[in-house]
């Protein structure tokens, strides 16, 4: 989106959003659950306990990056574990990486203002 409507040619006032974002809405990741079945994949997969499995979903669930929004789905992505399909508020597993052993950083990426944020500054 511009930032300035009237300015075309400046690569400085184009900002990329989310789609929540630019529907003002929050991440629909904050209320996302995974299926049962996405658990126990990545509990099989990393060998761990089914609580330190949810524990850990949780944590990466913050950081996935958004690849597909079609309608109701979206697809989603994180490097070194896998990708996810979200829909009707579950995610699930459509993709493990072989050998999936993730970072995790407890402080969860920075998320993009709201539209009428950027807007007002």
């Amino acid at each position: 989106r511009r930032i300035d409507p009237f300015i075309f040619n400046e690569l400085s006032n184009y900002v990329l959003l989310c789609p929540d974002c630019l529907m003002n809405q929050t991440d629909v990741l904050e209320d996302a659950k995974f299926t049962e079945v996405a658990i126990e994949r990545y509990q099989e997969s990393r060998g761990v306990s089914l609580d330190q499995s949810i524990r850990e979903l949780d944590l990466i669930k913050k950081n996935l990056v958004l690849l597909v929004v079609n309608g109701g789905f979206r697809k989603y992505w994180l490097p070194g574990l896998g990708v996810f399909t979200f829909h009707q508020g579950e995610l699930s597993v459509e993709h493990f990486y072989k050998n999936i052993n993730p970072s995790f950083e407890k402080k969860p990426q920075q998320r993009s203002r709201s539209w009428r944020e950027i807007t007002t500054t």
